[in-house]
């Protein structure tokens, strides 16, 4: 393992590396285009970075590339513990040269990652088994294992309402990332809800961005639902807003003028932004 430490701590460095230049050429402008702008840079930097990465060759693994390392390892147990190993060390992604091998292990790949996932003893964010789980999780996101969507949002729902903060946004990512498979197993937990908590809170997050790219009467429904019933309108009305549905403007209107003088000053404007930005005129709102 001192070997893969070696890798690991040099994937490190090429990280920062891209980190340094990208922060060095990046403007201080704070719009949104520039921020995007920025972002996308910043991502371009990364990416090329550790292209070079790959194929760098690193003393510490007798001068063979990091590519060639990961590669070459065949055993399936090896390539687990360096997951593991690489979860704890790496302070971005794991490489990708890992992930890419690991994959080719099909089913038994995605199987060992459920396990990594979803089968210890409590997430608080404390010691490595949590660094080890969340990048598992992330993972199975990425890949699109749509045999994990149950499991993540129970686990979603067995996290404490004010911590693991950490879970609960690399969950609602994988959800995003798995995409459409997810949708259902959403709608059947914010559907059947009679009160909802912040574990609902992100799966609407989730289903709003899954259905900005995958619109459909169900999921509006759900959403604009979910909105009326929930008691946090703040985040409802942003949900509603990235979804981009303009059948949501009359409800969002119908919630301004029915509590005109009860609504505070944060949920009134962020309602007015949601219909505004969903194409709505809200001129005539206006907070008392």
């Amino acid at each position: 393992m001192i070997k893969a430490e070696a890798v690991f701590k040099n994937y490190n460095k090429a990280i920062r590396r891209a980190y340094e230049k990208a922060l060095s050429n990046i403007n201080d402008d704070e719009g949104e285009n520039d921020f995007r702008q920025a972002k996308e840079y910043l991502e371009e930097c990364v990416r090329n970075e550790l292209a070079k990465w790959e194929n760098t060759s690193v003393d510490e693994i007798s001068g063979i590339t990091p590519l060639e390392y990961f590669n070459g390892i065949n055993d399936f147990d090896e390539l687990i513990d360096l997951f593991k190993a690489g979860a704890v060390i790496c302070d971005d992604d794991l490489p990708q040269a890992l992930l890419n091998k690991l994959k080719s292990f099909g089913d038994e790949a995605v199987e060992r990652l459920m396990q990594l996932a979803f089968d210890n003893e409590g997430h608080n964010l404390e010691g490595n088994n949590s660094l080890i789980a969340l990048n598992a999780i992330k993972v199975l996101g990425i890949w699109k294992s749509d045999n994990a969507v149950g499991k993540m949002i129970d686990m979603l729902f067995t996290l404490s309402e004010h911590d693991d903060e950490l879970f609960k946004e690399s969950i609602r990512e994988s959800l995003v990332n798995i995409g459409f498979p997810s949708v259902d197993p959403i709608m059947g937990q914010l559907e059947a809800a009679q009160s909802l908590n912040d574990a609902h809170e992100y799966l609407m997050m989730a289903l709003a961005d899954i259905g900005a790219k995958n619109k459909s009467d169900k999921i509006y429904r759900c959403l604009k639902n979910t909105f009326l019933k929930m008691s946090n309108k703040v985040l409802g009305a942003a949900c509603l807003a990235a979804y981009g549905d303009g059948r949501a403007i009359p409800a969002l209107r119908g919630y301004i003028e029915k509590n005109r003088n009860t609504i505070d000053s944060v949920t009134f404007f962020e309602i007015k932004g949601a219909i505004e930005k969903l194409g709505g005129n809200a001129d005539d709102l206006i907070f008392i």
